[in-house]
């Protein structure tokens, strides 16, 4: 947590993994941070930076995007002082998937607590939810998901969507330490924002069946 905060998702499926012992992991969790933070000199500063999260909005993160592209047609249609409402809202339902994806994450851990590779496949998806839901993305956000799910994930299906999101993360940099989604960013809104369309309706059928 004191590298990045979103590692706060994993706490819970450690606990379950821990069964009885939890109580230790606690403890061991509580110095190890304290520690890490009074040796480093920094304290508690990153809290204070988490404030400036939402100032960038870029494609790369999911719900971003499809506020983004909301806020573009809205442009069009002469409502320009709605474009940051739009994004806010976008943002929002993404924090609602991620509730979503949360807590059947931890059901599912909690029902199959006894296999560990079960345990670990659930809280690397919730991890990967994450990073992707979250108001932001950077590329290096997802490489604590992808080591988790490389380790734990066994379905050949999934792993090869894992590698190809691997390959996709590692071009949205240039290697001028550029990214690609400040440079396309009404292109890649609407790209990401008709790829969520085309999974929702294609998934669709198969939830309901």
């Amino acid at each position: 947590m004191g590298v990045k905060v979103t590692a706060l998702v994993v706490v819970p499926f450690v606990l379950i993994l821990l069964g009885r012992r939890w109580w230790g992991g606690v403890v061991a969790g509580v110095v190890a941070f304290a520690g890490v933070s009074v040796v480093s000199g920094l304290g508690l500063g990153w809290v204070s930076a988490l404030r400036g999260t939402g100032e960038l909005v870029q494609w790369s993160s999911a719900p971003t995007a499809v506020g983004m592209a909301a806020g573009y047609v809205l442009r069009l249609v002469g409502r320009g002082e709605w474009v940051d409402a739009a994004v806010a809202g976008g943002r929002a339902l993404g924090l609602v998937a991620l509730t979503a994806v949360g807590v059947w994450g931890l059901v599912h851990a909690w029902r199959r607590r006894g296999d560990v590779g079960a345990v670990v496949r659930a809280c690397g998806w919730v991890m990967a939810a994450t990073a992707l839901l979250g108001p932001v993305f950077y590329p290096w956000y997802a490489l604590a998901p992808l080591a988790v799910l490389a380790a734990a994930e066994t379905d050949p299906r999934r792993r090869r969507w894992l590698a190809v999101g691997a390959v996709v993360c590692a071009f949205l940099t240039l290697p001028n330490g550029l990214g690609v989604p400040v440079l396309t960013k009404a292109v890649g809104a609407f790209a990401v924002t008709a790829a969520l369309i085309v999974a929702a309706v294609r998934s669709g059928p198969r939830a309901t069946a």
